[in-house]
């Protein structure tokens, strides 16, 4: 979308019958009624569309244009959302301050690479924090109540889930 705009085409607005607007190309919003005569806007080769509240002379107009957000309306027709002009540029700066923030968090300019040291300190933690745990297991006191094997202990540490586990088997 930004190289059309870069492209700087004029643009031009006419009224037509809606079949000769059809037949031009026009392209029609989704579900939306229309008289016997459309407002067309043209973009030379790039667009030609039944009037959506475009206002603007020239494509150049518009300035940049991101996509924010896209979903799926139905079979075959996506919406997409998207900013232009100072929107754009708000966007940009609130994404490039992001960015800058993300930079500092995982102190690395590339972030999927901190991203990922991160995680790899994370799984090291946990591996030695269950290592630990595993250590300072004390196994548990079972004592025979009428024939019944009963354990009634304090797990102050350890992994209970495991220690049950260990001594079903």
């Amino acid at each position: 979308v930004n190289s059309m705009i870069a492209r700087g085409l004029p643009g031009s607005v006419e009224e037509l019958p809606i079949e000769e607007a059809k037949q031009k190309g026009a392209i029609a919003m989704f579900g939306e009624k229309y008289g016997d005569v459309v407002r067309v806007v043209s973009f030379g080769d790039v667009s030609v569309e039944f009037c959506g509240g475009t206002h603007v002379q020239n494509a150049h107009d518009i300035g940049s244009f991101y996509i924010v957000k896209e979903s799926g309306v139905s079979a075959g027709v996506r919406r997409i959302e998207a900013v232009c002009g100072l929107s754009a540029i708000k966007y940009t700066k609130d994404i490039i301050a992001g960015m800058n923030e993300v930079q500092a968090e995982v102190k690395n300019t590339d972030v999927i690479s901190g991203i990922k040291k991160l995680k790899d300190q994370i799984k090291e933690l946990k591996n030695e924090l269950k290592a630990a745990h595993e250590n300072v297991a004390t196994p548990l006191k079972e004592e025979m109540i009428a024939d019944v094997k009963v354990v009634v202990d304090i797990v102050e540490q350890g992994d209970i889930k495991k220690l049950v586990d260990d001594m079903k088997n």
